[in-house]
C-alpha cells in the first residue's frame, strides 16, 4: 500500500514509538527519519537497538548505537534526502518546538488565506454545471411540448374539430372529443392498472413457489421419517439375531420346517 501510495507521487508519513512497529517492506520506502531516544531495558531491546542503528547511514563521525540512546528532550537523529535524491549524513539534532495552534482559524482568516491561495484564480470561481437530471428533464418536457404541438395540429386540420382537441378514432366528424389532457390521463390510468396486474401476477407466482417449496419440505421430511423407520427397523432385527435369545428362537423355527433333528 505505501509502495502504490507513493509510486502516485503521495507522500507517507509513519509516526510509531519504535521503528520495529514498521514492517521492514515499508521502511525500506522511507527517505526521510527523525529518529527520536531509544531505551534499551531488555535483551530484546538492545537487539531492536543494534537492528534500527545499522538502517542509518554508516558514519564515522557517530556511534549510532550510543547517540540513540543519549538522546534528549527535542532532540532526534535526523537524515533526508538531498535534492539529488541521496540521503544525507546522519546528524543529531536540535528541534524547534512547534509553533501553531490547535483551536481553529477564525472566518476573516480563512478567507485572507483562500485569498491569497495561488489556487484560487483557478478553483475560486464556483461552476453549477448542468447535471444529468436537468438534461433528462428538458429532454422529457421538450419531447412533451412537442407531441402536444403535434396533437393540436392535427386536430387544427381536421374539420369540425376544435382547437385543443383530438379526435377519437371512429367518431363522428364535428363531434368534439377527448383533450391531450384526458387522453394522457387515460393512458396514465391504463399504464397504472398494467403495472398493478403484473404485481398481481407476480405475488401470485411468489405464492405458488412459496407452496411448492412447502409442499417439497414436506414430502421430503416424510421421506427422512419413513428411512428413519427402516433403519430402527434393521438395527432392532440385527441386535435380535445376534442375542442368545434370538438365535434360539431361529434355531427352533428351523429346526420345526426341517424335521426338528438335533444337532
Amino acid at each position: 500500500t505505501a509502495r502504490l501510495i507513493r509510486s502516485k507521487g503521495v507522500g507517507v508519513y509513519f509516526v510509531t514509538q519504535a521503528p520495529t512497529d514498521v514492517p521492514s517492506s515499508v521502511l525500506a520506502q522511507l527517505g526521510n527519519r527523525v529518529q527520536h531516544a531509544l531505551r534499551a531495558f531488555t535483551p530484546e531491546d538492545a537487539d531492536n537497538l543494534k537492528k534500527t542503528a545499522r538502517t542509518f547511514p554508516m558514519t564515522d563521525f557517530y556511534d549510532v548505537e550510543k547517540l540513540l540512546t543519549s538522546l534528549g528532550i527535542g532532540e532526534a537523529a535526523v537524515t533526508v534526502l538531498s535534492p539529488k535524491g541521496v540521503p544525507t549524513p546522519l546528524a543529531a539534532t536540535r528541534l524547534v518546538a512547534p509553533d501553531s495552534s490547535m483551536s481553529p482559524i477564525s472566518d476573516d482568516q480563512f478567507a485572507s488565506l483562500v485569498a491569497a491561495s495561488p489556487l484560487q484564480a483557478k478553483y475560486g470561481t464556483t461552476v453549477d454545471r448542468e447535471s444529468a437530471y436537468e438534461i433528462i428533464r428538458g429532454r422529457i418536457d421538450a419531447a412533451a411540448t412537442a407531441a402536444q404541438a403535434a396533437a393540436q395540429a392535427q386536430a387544427a386540420a381536421q374539420p369540425g374539430v376544435m382547437p385543443g382537441t383530438v379526435a377519437t378514432p371512429g367518431a363522428p366528424a364535428g363531434q368534439v372529443t377527448m383533450t391531450p389532457a384526458e387522453i394522457r390521463r387515460l393512458q396514465q390510468e391504463a399504464a397504472r392498472q398494467a403495472k398493478e396486474q403484473l404485481k398481481e401476477q407476480q405475488r401470485e407466482a411468489r405464492e405458488e413457489a412459496a407452496a411448492q417449496k412447502r409442499l417439497k419440505a414436506e414430502q421430503e421430511r416424510a421421506e427422512r421419517e419413513r428411512q428413519r423407520t427402516i433403519n430402527s427397523t434393521i438395527r432392532a432385527g440385527e441386535h435380535i439375531a445376534t442375542s442368545r435369545l434370538g438365535q434360539d428362537v431361529i434355531r427352533g423355527v428351523f429346526g420345526t420346517l426341517f424335521g426338528g433333528g438335533k444337532k
